[in-house]
């Protein structure tokens, strides 16, 4: 079955992320970050397929070298909440080739995003199939915010433009001053742009799968606007694949499991309601010489009709009656609890757990994101704990050959606890409290400025 997904993030220091590590784990090549003295070393990775740098024609052949590129970003960016690149990631298709995928992969990349000025680095992955047997191919594209400009420089991201009111008069703050807001100098952060990425990336596959003679099709719309009332999944990715199959539960499979569970139980209550409806429609006729139809007598008469059915079939006829006999007392009991006897008032009823349900989704994504932010945090300190009496023990190793030695033999564990070490030390600058003055900062201090906040 073919399948859609087109998503784009940032690559942001607030979230702990380095251009250089993403680009090194992406290419799975050994990358120096010179911006914070780490080497970043996944060459060992082995489901990288292929990777290219993408460019416009007056970009110097200096930033097609991945180390050159996005060393060049980091130091372009002093700010310690700076968004660094774009980063998009795109299902391929299982229904494709290899190198078709690679083809449409690559005329999507020349055709919208080198054409508006961007240099789009990217990597193709095809990790080892999940527990479900489904090969997961997909492309990464990173590409710099910062737009590089013809004149062999790099440009400024956006500009200040002042905010007017309906008479078009510049509206002052209570300072005194303009109120200004930041524009794009680029436009490539454009809601509508984006749709119009999600739109042609479906568009190319499909063509190639009508091409191929192939029926399967993908679409770019959102569940709600092609009149799916699933609950949507989130994007697993291959590591929680991976932790899911040894059994390792995680907050994303265990969601997408929940969801799973619940699509399930509305198509059986959709399919048992299309059967009700099915039936009222052939009863039409005796419905209409009942005076005044209850919603009760409608089920009575529904479950009936089950009893009629069950009796032509010899086998299993008793459990179908009880489990029909069950059924009616369940419905009876939750109508007569809510106090709906006529169908007015059930459709009204309907109407109003389906209002009430539409307003839960922006609290449910809210809370995700919170939980997101929390095992993110949790998890930096986890790592922090674990990995500072490794980076503690290189310290003092005063020989530089030796400390050196000892720290490529712990590249690994190093990289985390850096990694975690700046997860924690922004989320800390950023917390409502300030750091006791004079005073060394430790994880303590961000944990119970934490729990004070929330």
């Amino acid at each position: 079955m073919a399948l859609y997904h087109f998503s784009l993030g940032h690559i942001k220091r607030t979230a702990g992320h380095t251009a250089i590590a993403a680009a090194a784990y992406r290419s799975g090549e050994k990358l120096y970050d010179a911006y914070y003295g780490e080497t970043q070393d996944y060459s060992r990775k082995k489901d990288v397929v292929t990777t290219k740098i993408y460019a416009p024609d007056y970009v110097p052949e200096r930033l097609h070298d991945r180390q050159t590129l996005w060393t060049e970003v980091e130091f372009n960016e002093s700010r310690k909440d700076a968004q660094l690149a774009y980063s998009f990631d795109i299902a391929l298709q299982n229904e494709l080739t290899m190198e078709e995928n690679i083809e449409l992969l690559d005329i999507f990349v020349r055709e919208e995003m080198v054409s508006r000025g961007m240099i789009v680095d990217v990597a193709i992955h095809d990790p080892d199939k999940g527990k479900h047997g489904i090969p997961n191919p997909h492309g990464h594209l990173s590409s710099p915010i910062r737009p590089f400009l013809e004149n062999g420089v790099w440009g400024d991201k956006q500009h200040q433009e002042y905010v007017l009111d309906e008479n078009g008069e510049r509206i002052r703050k209570a300072n005194g001053k303009y109120k200004t807001m930041a524009v794009s100098n680029t436009g490539w952060n454009d809601p509508a742009l984006l749709e119009h990425w999600r739109k042609r990336w479906a568009e190319l596959a499909n063509a190639k799968f009508e091409e191929k003679g192939l029926s399967c099709r993908i679409d770019h719309r959102s569940n709600e606007e092609r009149g799916i009332t699933d609950a949507p999944q989130v994007h697993e990715g291959s590591a929680v694949r991976r932790m899911e199959a040894k059994g390792i539960k995680t907050d994303k499979g265990t969601w997408n499991h929940w969801v799973s569970k619940t699509n399930d139980a509305i198509h059986h209550i959709l399919s048992a309601i299309r059967e009700i409806s099915g039936w009222m429609k052939k009863m039409h006729d005796e419905i209409k010489s009942i005076e005044n139809p209850t919603v009760s007598d409608m089920v009575m008469r529904y479950h009936t009709h089950r009893n009629e059915v069950a009796n032509t079939y010899s086998h299993g006829v008793q459990n179908a009656r009880k489990t029909n006999m069950k059924q009616i007392n369940k419905a009876c009991n939750y109508l007569m609890e809510n106090n709906i006897t006529t169908p007015e008032k059930l459709e009204v009823l309907l109407a109003k757990k389906e209002k009430s349900l539409a307003g839960k989704d922006k609290d449910i994504e809210d809370l995700k994101q919170k939980a997101a932010d929390y095992r993110d945090l949790i998890m930096a300190l986890d790592n922090y704990g674990k990995y500072k009496p490794i980076f503690d023990q290189s310290q003092k190793i005063h020989f530089k050959g030796k400390r050196e030695q000892f720290q490529k033999e712990h590249r690994k564990e190093l990289n985390q606890y850096h990694k975690a070490k700046r997860r924690l030390v922004r989320t800390a600058r950023s917390a409502p409290v300030p750091c006791p003055p004079r005073i060394e900062w430790h994880p303590c201090h961000f944990l119970k400025r934490l729990f004070d906040y929330t």
